[in-house]
Protein backbone atom coordinates (compact mmCIF):
# COMPACT_ATOMS: atom_id res chain seq x y z
CA UNK A 1 0.00 0.00 0.00
CA UNK A 2 3.01 2.34 0.83
CA UNK A 3 4.87 1.91 -2.49
CA UNK A 4 1.48 2.04 -4.33
CA UNK A 5 1.17 5.60 -2.60
CA UNK A 6 4.62 6.83 -3.50
CA UNK A 7 4.10 5.20 -7.57
CA UNK A 8 0.80 7.76 -7.16
CA UNK A 9 2.68 10.54 -5.75
CA UNK A 10 5.52 10.07 -8.45
CA UNK A 11 2.93 10.16 -11.06
CA UNK A 12 1.17 12.91 -10.03
CA UNK A 13 4.20 14.53 -9.29
CA UNK A 14 5.23 13.72 -13.24
CA UNK A 15 1.84 15.02 -14.50
CA UNK A 16 2.16 18.32 -12.55
CA UNK A 17 5.56 18.74 -14.03
CA UNK A 18 4.48 17.73 -17.45
CA UNK A 19 1.21 20.30 -17.03
CA UNK A 20 3.64 23.26 -16.59
CA UNK A 21 6.09 22.48 -18.97
CA UNK A 22 3.02 21.96 -21.75
CA UNK A 23 2.77 24.40 -24.34
CA UNK A 24 -0.75 25.23 -25.37
CA UNK A 25 -3.10 27.02 -27.15
CA UNK A 26 -6.27 26.48 -24.92
CA UNK A 27 -5.22 26.99 -21.33
CA UNK A 28 -8.61 26.13 -19.93
CA UNK A 29 -9.03 22.56 -21.39
CA UNK A 30 -5.09 21.85 -19.94
CA UNK A 31 -5.54 23.16 -16.58
CA UNK A 32 -8.53 20.57 -16.54
CA UNK A 33 -6.16 18.05 -17.82
CA UNK A 34 -5.76 14.65 -15.69
CA UNK A 35 -3.13 13.73 -17.53
CA UNK A 36 -1.17 10.89 -15.88
CA UNK A 37 -4.05 9.55 -14.10
CA UNK A 38 -3.68 6.17 -13.40
CA UNK A 39 -6.80 3.86 -12.21
CA UNK A 40 -4.64 0.68 -10.97
CA UNK A 41 -6.22 -2.81 -10.36
CA UNK A 42 -6.17 -4.70 -6.97
CA UNK A 43 -2.90 -6.69 -6.20
CA UNK A 44 -2.76 -9.99 -7.96
CA UNK A 45 0.49 -10.78 -9.52
CA UNK A 46 -1.21 -10.81 -13.48
CA UNK A 47 -3.18 -7.36 -12.71
CA UNK A 48 0.49 -5.84 -10.76
CA UNK A 49 2.13 -6.33 -13.75
CA UNK A 50 -0.49 -4.73 -15.76
CA UNK A 51 -0.03 -2.21 -13.12
CA UNK A 52 3.41 -1.86 -13.44
CA UNK A 53 3.28 -1.88 -17.48
CA UNK A 54 0.62 1.29 -17.19
CA UNK A 55 2.38 2.92 -14.53
CA UNK A 56 5.50 2.96 -17.47
CA UNK A 57 3.33 3.76 -19.96
CA UNK A 58 3.53 7.09 -22.23
CA UNK A 59 2.57 9.11 -25.21
CA UNK A 60 5.53 7.98 -27.49
CA UNK A 61 5.32 4.56 -26.09
CA UNK A 62 1.39 3.68 -26.47
CA UNK A 63 1.92 1.78 -30.24
CA UNK A 64 4.67 -0.15 -28.79
CA UNK A 65 2.90 -1.37 -26.26
CA UNK A 66 0.58 -4.47 -25.25
CA UNK A 67 -2.05 -1.97 -23.75
CA UNK A 68 -4.98 -1.33 -25.61
CA UNK A 69 -4.74 2.36 -26.81
CA UNK A 70 -8.23 4.04 -26.81
CA UNK A 71 -8.60 7.79 -28.40
CA UNK A 72 -11.76 9.39 -27.12
CA UNK A 73 -11.51 12.37 -29.30
CA UNK A 74 -14.43 12.46 -32.41
CA UNK A 75 -14.05 10.39 -35.25
CA UNK A 76 -13.20 13.26 -37.39
CA UNK A 77 -10.48 14.56 -35.13
CA UNK A 78 -9.45 10.54 -35.18
CA UNK A 79 -9.45 10.56 -38.67
CA UNK A 80 -6.99 13.60 -38.97
CA UNK A 81 -4.48 11.61 -37.13
CA UNK A 82 -4.03 9.14 -34.14
CA UNK A 83 -1.70 7.05 -32.47
CA UNK A 84 -1.21 3.77 -34.44
CA UNK A 85 -3.01 1.04 -33.58
CA UNK A 86 -5.37 3.33 -31.51
CA UNK A 87 -8.95 2.61 -31.49
CA UNK A 88 -11.37 5.44 -31.86
CA UNK A 89 -14.38 5.26 -28.97
CA UNK A 90 -15.57 9.04 -28.91
CA UNK A 91 -16.34 10.30 -25.25
CA UNK A 92 -20.03 10.72 -26.11
CA UNK A 93 -20.39 7.34 -26.80
CA UNK A 94 -17.70 5.78 -24.83
CA UNK A 95 -19.97 4.29 -22.30
CA UNK A 96 -22.13 2.24 -24.57
CA UNK A 97 -19.06 1.62 -26.86
CA UNK A 98 -16.19 0.62 -25.02
CA UNK A 99 -17.48 -3.28 -24.88
CA UNK A 100 -17.07 -3.63 -28.80
CA UNK A 101 -12.87 -3.06 -28.33
CA UNK A 102 -12.77 -3.95 -24.71
CA UNK A 103 -15.03 -6.13 -23.17
CA UNK A 104 -12.76 -7.64 -20.52
CA UNK A 105 -13.39 -4.84 -17.76
CA UNK A 106 -9.53 -5.69 -16.23
CA UNK A 107 -8.17 -5.68 -19.44
CA UNK A 108 -5.07 -2.56 -19.44
CA UNK A 109 -6.68 0.43 -21.34
CA UNK A 110 -4.36 3.67 -22.37
CA UNK A 111 -6.82 6.57 -23.05
CA UNK A 112 -6.08 9.97 -24.76
CA UNK A 113 -7.52 12.71 -26.76
CA UNK A 114 -6.50 16.37 -27.83
CA UNK A 115 -5.07 17.36 -24.60
CA UNK A 116 -6.14 15.08 -21.89
CA UNK A 117 -9.80 16.72 -20.64
CA UNK A 118 -12.01 14.77 -22.35
CA UNK A 119 -9.53 11.32 -21.38
CA UNK A 120 -10.00 12.24 -17.88
CA UNK A 121 -13.67 12.12 -17.77
CA UNK A 122 -13.62 9.09 -20.03
CA UNK A 123 -11.28 7.10 -17.11
CA UNK A 124 -13.68 8.60 -14.86
CA UNK A 125 -16.68 7.11 -16.85
CA UNK A 126 -14.91 3.99 -17.34
CA UNK A 127 -14.38 3.48 -13.41
CA UNK A 128 -17.62 4.07 -12.72
CA UNK A 129 -18.79 1.31 -15.93
CA UNK A 130 -16.44 -1.13 -13.70
CA UNK A 131 -13.32 -0.94 -15.71
CA UNK A 132 -10.21 -1.52 -13.74
CA UNK A 133 -6.70 -0.84 -15.14
CA UNK A 134 -6.34 2.22 -17.13
CA UNK A 135 -4.27 5.17 -17.42
CA UNK A 136 -5.26 8.62 -18.88
CA UNK A 137 -1.95 9.36 -20.88
CA UNK A 138 -3.38 12.75 -21.86
CA UNK A 139 -3.53 15.15 -25.04
CA UNK A 140 -2.15 13.99 -28.67
CA UNK A 141 -0.66 17.34 -28.97
CA UNK A 142 2.10 16.40 -26.59
CA UNK A 143 2.82 13.27 -29.14
CA UNK A 144 6.27 13.42 -30.82
CA UNK A 145 5.59 9.80 -32.38
CA UNK A 146 4.35 8.85 -36.21
CA UNK A 147 0.89 9.45 -36.90
CA UNK A 148 -2.07 7.30 -38.68
CA UNK A 149 -4.63 9.11 -40.76
CA UNK A 150 -7.99 7.93 -41.80
CA UNK A 151 -10.42 5.48 -39.88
Amino acid sequence: MRQMKKISSLLLLSALLLSACAHSSDKSEDAAAEQGSVSQPSSTSSQATDSDQLSALTLDNAAESDVLVIDVRTPEEFAGGHIPGAKNVPLDSISTEIASVASDKDEPLALYCRSGNRSGQALALLEDAGYTAMVNLGGIMNYSGPLETGN
